[in-house]
């Protein structure tokens, strides 16, 4: 700012000379007196970024996340519909309850209103198929009355999930379905007089199915996989017939019933435009005013043949489809997060990965319906998604590698960024390593792309231990997928850390039928794992070329596809692991018999064979570690569910009857994500002091246990191999 000011005194000087002689001197005191301002100002901000302490546990498990991110769909924030509020559910862990608040949040969009608490939003819904939870619980954009005094939500309480509804001002919370099956999906009627909703078997149901199959003894058929920690059918005789129903709730008078099969139909068909032979749209976005459309379209030729093709932003001026025409500028095709049109129908915003994978940069376009132009509104780096149109601005939220969601609003003419509520104002006051976006290509030309963090009080020249989070690499850096491993915390010790996203498979999608077929594919050979693996020891030998890692001391983690590359490159990298902290260890032989028949008949199409046949080549050496672990032998720590145990004791035996450095904590009532505060708490911590301990030498402070150290000491006077530290 200071050779800014410096600049800009010479140019006013130079001026005033020539123009405003007898105004020199004035003009020399304002110029010099601003100047001094934005010193002082530089100064301030220096003083302040020193002052700035380093992230810490609490800083990540205190955060308060905006529930719109990374939803399926292209769903945007709930704004209400005189476009004063913005309706956002809120989430904070708990460690002290072990649990997760969550909290509805009423924004104004006015900037004098502070937002509002206006109450809780009940429990956790964990995602389920078929009853099993996988620990997930997605976040939710509630509905608005048409008045815009009510929010209407699911919430579970009591073990319902049930509607319940809020007001604007937060003095009024009641439950408005009252229904003996838990609510699934909701919304409103096109006139809002309505609110529809879909359940599936009732509760009771549910549980006598259970019951009196369990009577008789479960027959163990394609419905079992103790694979998954369950001990029973994943799938009941209550699922298997189809069940779901439709029901209505009367706005005014608040009467439930059963909605008549046309009811029904208009619910699931509510704005679904029929496109006649064209292929179905991928997002559709009416104006405010007029009939205008926008919609995605695969306009391929041939569209039997590849999965997520390149789509293109098709509009038309009405509700007729013959009218559509296609936006011809390169921009328009690629992989899109969303489109809307202006409220004069006039011009069509989009958002798309500027790259055509869901990493790196994302860019706002505006195209003319007028006159044909294609305008760029704004390219970032950040992560801007769950975005609704209002007038001439986009509500979304957005983060940063170093900075929890906003939520924003976006200026669709001039690109400018406003924030409109800041959940943790707090993360402007710590201090962060320096984070770099990293691209690279590997030997076969295919590229790679991660976040470098690099440590805290990074000194140029220096080698420094590295650790690898994995596996999808977009906004704030907090702990990999399912967030075990928290990268700042590993900055502000010492570490540098790449954030590792892995590649995207865009060939091999292009040229298979159907998801089925891409998965087969994957594995054969294990050509997905191969490609990942190539990919990311490219990434190391780009780091270790600029001088910057310690090769000696790589540490790796991941749950997991994170924790099957992981695994993978324990056995086959051409780089030596100093350490490993994982979720899991997938795949061993065992989970053959623990899948069930319906598992068995997966890993039969991925070339992994029944292990007791006794064939000499069953697929599983190139993946297990169970078969790998006196060759490997790297020290592991294992933090696993309870439901994903007994996969891993196979793991587990192998490398302690090898005398490899393992030790593993089970967790209890946790699924595939592990989702309870204080677990978390505690994941956190053992992960950082085991890498500290096995890549650094050194012990921390405060252990997890009071044993650990002596455990992990004994661990490394055991091994087979000499695990010493061999710089700092």
């Amino acid at each position: 700012m200071t050779q800014h000011c410096e600049l800009g005194v010479a140019y006013a000087l130079a001026f005033a000379r020539r123009r405003m002689r007898g105004l020199f001197p004035m003009l020399l005191v304002v110029v010099a007196s601003v100047c001094k301002a934005a010193s002082m100002q530089v100064e301030s901000n220096d003083a302040a970024a020193s002052h700035r302490r380093a992230v810490t546990y609490e800083d990540l498990l205190d955060i308060k996340d905006l529930g719109v991110m990374e939803l399926d769909g292209w769903r945007g924030v709930a704004i209400s519909p005189d476009g004063t509020y913005v309706a956002l559910e809120e989430r904070r862990a708990v460690v002290t309850t072990n649990t997760t608040d969550i909290r509805w949040i009423v924004v104004p969009l006015a900037r004098d209103a502070p937002p509002r608490d206006v109450g809780s939003g009940g429990e956790r819904i964990s995602e389920t198929n078929y009853g099993l939870e996988n620990g997930y619980s997605q976040g939710q954009i509630p509905a608005w009355s048409s008045d815009s005094k009510w929010i209407v939500y699911r919430a579970k309480r009591n073990g319902e999930v049930q509607l319940w509804r809020t007001r604007v001002d937060g003095t009024q919370q009641e439950q408005i379905s009252h229904n003996a099956a838990d609510v699934i999906e909701y919304g409103f009627s096109s006139d809002r007089s309505k609110l529809f909703f879909t359940v599936g078997a009732t509760r009771k149901a549910l549980q006598q199915a259970s019951r009196e199959e369990a009577n008789s003894g479960f027959l163990y058929d394609e419905r079992f996989s103790p694979l998954y920690g369950t001990t029973k059918p994943m799938i009941t005789k209550a699922y298997e017939t189809p069940v779901a129903q439709t029901w209505i709730i009367d706005w005014s008078s608040g009467a439930e019933r059963l909605a008549t099969s046309a009811e029904a139909q208009q619910f699931s068909e509510q704005g679904a435009p029929v496109l006649s032979n064209r292929s179905e749209p991928r997002q559709l976005r009416h104006s405010r005013h007029g009939n205008t459309m926008a919609w995605l379209e695969d306009l391929r030729t041939n569209r039997e043949v590849g999965v997520e093709p390149p789509l293109t932003v098709v509009a038309s001026p009405s509700t007729d489809v013959a009218q559509a025409r296609a936006c011809l500028h390169p921009a328009c095709t690629g992989t899109f997060k969303g489109v809307w049109v202006s409220d004069d129908g006039r011009e069509v915003y989009f958002e798309r990965w500027e790259r055509g994978y869901h990493y790196g940069a994302l860019g706002f376009y505006r195209w003319s319906l007028i006159d044909g132009s294609l305008k760029l509104i704004l390219q970032t780096t950040d992560l801007i998604e769950a975005c609704s149109l209002l007038a001439e601005r986009l509500i979304c939220v957005r983060e940063t590698p170093t900075h929890p969601g906003d939520l924003i609003a976006l200026n669709l003419h001039t690109g400018a960024i406003a924030t409109v509520y800041e959940p943790n104002p707090e993360f402007r006051r710590l201090a962060f390593g320096e984070v770099t976006a990293l691209t690279w290509v590997d030997k076969e030309g295919v590229e790679g792309f991660g976040h470098l963090i690099k440590p805290l009080e990074y000194q140029a020249g220096k080698r420094y231990p590295l650790v690898i989070v994995q596996y999808i690499s977009r906004g704030f850096l907090r702990g990999g997928v399912g967030d075990e491993y928290p990268i700042h915390v590993l900055s502000a010790r010492g570490f540098m850390v790449l954030s590792f996203h892995h590649p995207e498979d865009r060939e091999l999608q292009a040229s298979s039928r159907s998801w089925d077929e891409v998965e087969k594919r994957r594995w054969t050979d294990v050509s997905d794992r191969r490609r990942v693996l190539s990919v990311l020891d490219a990434g190391i030998e780009k780091l270790d070329r600029a001088g910057l890692i310690d090769t000696s001391r790589i540490g790796i983690t991941g749950l997991s596809a994170g924790a099957e590359s992981a695994t993978f490159a324990l056995i086959h990298s051409r780089w030596k692991f100093a350490a490993a902290a994982l979720s899991g260890t997938f795949w061993n032989p065992i989970d053959y018999a623990l899948g069930g028949p319906t598992m068995q008949r997966k890993f039969e199409s991925w070339g992994l064979k029944d292990p007791t046949a006794g064939m000499a080549e069953d697929g599983w050496s190139a993946i297990s570690l169970a078969r790998n672990a006196t060759r490997v032998c790297t020290p592991i720590q294992i933090q696993v569910s309870d439901a994903e145990l007994l996969p891993e004791t196979e793991t587990y035996s192998a490398l302690k009857t090898a005398q490899c450095p393992v030790e593993m904590h089970v967790f209890p009532d946790e699924h595939h994500i592990k989702s309870q505060p204080l677990h978390r708490a505690h994941i956190y911590r053992r992960n950082v002091q085991w890498l500290q301990f096995w890549l650094n030498g050194i012990e921390e402070p405060d252990p997890v246990d009071a044993e650990q150290y002596g455990r992990w000491t004994s661990l490394r006077r055991q091994s087979k191999q000499p695990w010493q530290i061999t710089s700092r």
